[in-house]
């Protein structure tokens, strides 16, 4: 997911083929965690500052197949590129409500519950691409009907 997002230049096709491997080779996709970050891997913030492009790499990951994460900072936009410097410590930024993405992601969640309560298969659904080109990937998901 990474590549696809992390310049303007992304890796979109690898993004279409990895989630239609995914599909492929997983029984369920829906029990997958869906995540942008994590402790083992450089913070996104550390390979592009484009607040744009973490804006849309995080929407990918909250309303995609399966169970969204958010590793701690990431709302903060930490930047940590190594150990342990992506294991940045939350209690420091103050727990700032008032964050770009800590907002973002806050409007992400609502649209995603938003979307379970008037569809109730709506987790069940598998997302997919409708349309890719070399910068840009429409996704689908949920009950047609909807």
């Amino acid at each position: 997911m990474t590549s696809a997002f992390v310049s303007t230049s992304g890796d979109i096709k690898a993004l279409e083929q990895g989630i239609n491997t995914m599909k492929s080779t997983c029984k369920d996709v829906t029990l997958l965690g869906s995540f942008l970050e994590n402790h083992d891997n450089p913070r996104f913030p550390s390979l592009t500052s484009d607040m744009s492009l973490a804006k849309n790499a995080i929407g990918f990951a909250m309303l995609a197949d399966g169970i969204p994460i958010v590793y701690q900072g990431q709302e903060q936009h930490f930047s940590g590129a190594s150990t342990p410097a992506q294991r940045e410590q939350l209690w420091k930024s103050g727990y700032d409500k008032n964050a770009i993405l800590y907002k973002h992601i806050s409007k992400l969640n609502a649209i995603r519950t938003l979307a379970i309560k008037n569809d109730d298969g709506y987790l069940g659904y598998n997302a997919y691409p409708v349309w890719t080109d070399d910068h840009t990937i429409v996704m689908r998901k949920g009950n047609n009907d909807t």
